[in-house]
């Protein structure tokens, strides 16, 4: 077998077409679009002095970027602990950070945060791990059963 048998068989590097999941545009254009977005939401709810809504958005983006817990709820208790954490363990720094505690900050901070790290996620092939159906409390044996469920069709 000679050398021009092998590289006819082989497809170059420069043959092989490039998917928007492995360039490395794609996922930075979607980071900058998030992070854009979270601070747009973040100052428009405060200036129509809604800033609970940012507040409720984190929670639930937390909840969304958490890849443990059988249901919904369970994200979102878990997503609660972790903010709790994490206001307990930044409190020093905020109080010398030079807006303080202003809502629109902070809100436009912890949603860029997490658009960044839903997007960082995504473009390394890590799946989202859907939260089960059904009952709420059903545990682990209920979300694979909803699961084997799905999958075979039957609900």
């Amino acid at each position: 077998m000679t050398g021009d048998a092998v590289s006819r068989t082989v497809p170059s590097e420069a043959d092989t077409p490039v998917s928007p999941r492995t360039s490395g545009w794609v996922p930075l254009r979607l980071a900058a679009a998030g992070v854009a977005s979270a601070w747009v939401f973040a100052l428009l709810a405060h200036l129509a002095h809604a800033d609970v809504l940012t507040l409720l958005l984190v929670v639930a983006g937390t909840g969304y970027a958490l890849r443990s817990g059988g249901s919904v709820l369970d994200r979102l208790v878990l997503s609660l602990a972790v903010l709790a954490g994490l206001a307990c363990a930044t409190t020093l720094l905020w109080s010398y950070w030079p807006w303080r505690l202003h809502p629109a900050v902070l809100g436009g901070t912890a949603l860029s945060a997490i658009a960044v790290t839903v997007v960082v996620s995504a473009a390394g092939g890590r799946a989202e791990a859907e939260p089960a159906t059904g009952r709420v409390g059903c545990g682990r044996r209920g979300a694979r059963l909803s699961r084997v469920h799905r999958l075979a069709g039957v609900g």
